[in-house]
Formats: C-alpha cells, structure tokens, sequence
C-alpha cells in the first residue's frame, strides 16, 4: 500500500493480514503545539492481536513507518480525526467494530466493488485504550488496542495526577464500604487505607468466591446465590 501524504495526514499505522490490509491515517502530532510534542517523552503502547500480520507504525523521529515493536511515541488524541482504511484480499465477509456506536458505524464500505471500508473516527471525550476489531465472516480476527491521549493537558503530569486523585477516590469508598459491612468481620488487626490492604481484602473476597464455586462444583445439590451476595457484582460478557 503507497503511502498518502494529505496535508498533514499521514499513515499511522499499517497492518497486513491474508485477510486484508489495515490502516490508519491522521495528524501524529499533539494537536495543540504541532511537531513539537508536549508528550514527546511518554511511550505509547499498542497491542495487535492476530494469528499472521506484519506491521509498521509511524516514527516522528524519523517521519515514516518503522517496525512494529509493541509501543510508539503518542500518535493518536481525543477530539482529532482518523480515517481507518480496510481493503480486502480475499472474498470472506470483512466487517469493523467498536464498543461506540458512534465509531463503529463510521466505517462502512466504499464504491460498488465492496473490497473497500473506509471511514473517518473521532476519540470524542474517549481517553485511554480503545479497542478497534475487524470480523471475518462474524468472527474477531484482528483487535488492535491504541492508546488514546488527551489534547488539552500533559499527559505525563496532569492526567496522571488526575488519575491517581480518582484511584485514591475509589479506594477510600470501598475502605468505607467493608467497615460497615465485612471489613472488621474479615481483617483481625485494625488496618489503615494502604492499596496493599485495598489488594488484601479483594484477595480475600474472590478466595471465598473460589470456595463457594468449588463446592457448587463437588456438591451440584448446593447453589451459589450471587444475588444475596452483596461485595459481587455480575459482569455480563461483551456480544459482538
């Protein structure tokens, strides 16, 4: 596949499967300062999962597509737009998707022939990792996980402190939690709010999770309740 310099468009990053050949294409830069990239010291990492592939991403450093070694300098932002680019190689049923709808119906066929989809995606408000799966005949066959930064703070100083001010949030609620309900009940010695004690109680609440299940497992006359349950909560698997 050529690249296609549009602008300041260029490919990001490039996947080839037997399948089809994958891309993305859009600004590398931090939208705010240009070139010079206010994250340039922070690693972005990238995540591809597929049985057969070869890949490339793009260098700032070195302006073109290098080897795909599992992370990259930032290259993708909120509130920015990219095109995904997928050309088909064989005749299989060839599809896009993504948890937002407002992304995964973006992606559509192009032209009559129907070995092209082609689309232009935006992270609105969608900071982190993102996940963007191509099916073969309804079935995943490639997931590639991008690292999606923010373009109106520094990354490496104010989301992180940012982040560590909700984690510290979530732990201080669930430390209120368990000393009204099981916290006393299940620790012997009187504990501050550490994250090893955080990970100390969570271990002790999946071990009697496991204890229960193992029971179920040897003696099917006994059911587990997770209704009455109360420090469980059901995760319903993700339908693609």
């Amino acid at each position: 596949m050529d690249l296609r310099h549009t602008g300041s468009d260029v490919d990001l990053l490039y996947i080839s499967t037997p399948k089809f050949d994958f891309s993305i294409k859009g600004n590398p830069y931090h939208p705010n300062v240009g070139a010079l990239n206010i994250n340039e010291n922070v690693r972005a990492k990238i995540y591809i999962s597929c049985t057969e592939y070869t890949a490339k991403i793009y260098s700032p450093i070195e302006d073109k597509l290098v080897s795909y070694t599992g992370d990259s300098y930032p290259l993708f932002y909120e509130q920015q737009n990219y095109e995904i680019v997928i050309e088909k190689k064989t005749d299989d049923e060839v599809s896009f998707w993504h948890e937002n709808i407002n992304i995964r119906n973006k992606v559509r066929f192009v032209g009559a022939s129907k070995r092209v989809l082609s689309g232009i995606i935006n992270f609105k408000n969608d900071i982190g990792y993102s996940e963007l799966i191509m099916l073969v005949n309804n079935r995943e066959y490639l997931k590639v996980t991008i690292e999606v930064f923010p373009s109106k703070i520094d990354y490496q100083k104010d989301y992180y402190a940012l982040l560590q001010d909700i984690n510290n949030e979530l732990y201080n609620l669930i430390f209120d939690f368990y000393k009204r309900t099981y916290f006393y009940s299940m620790t012997k010695n009187k504990v501050g709010n550490s994250l090893t004690e955080f990970f100390a109680i969570i271990n002790q609440v999946f071990d009697k999770l496991n204890k229960s299940i193992v029971i179920v497992l040897n003696m099917p006359h006994h059911v587990l309740n997770l209704d009455s349950a109360s420090e469980f909560t059901k995760c319903p698997n993700r339908a693609i």
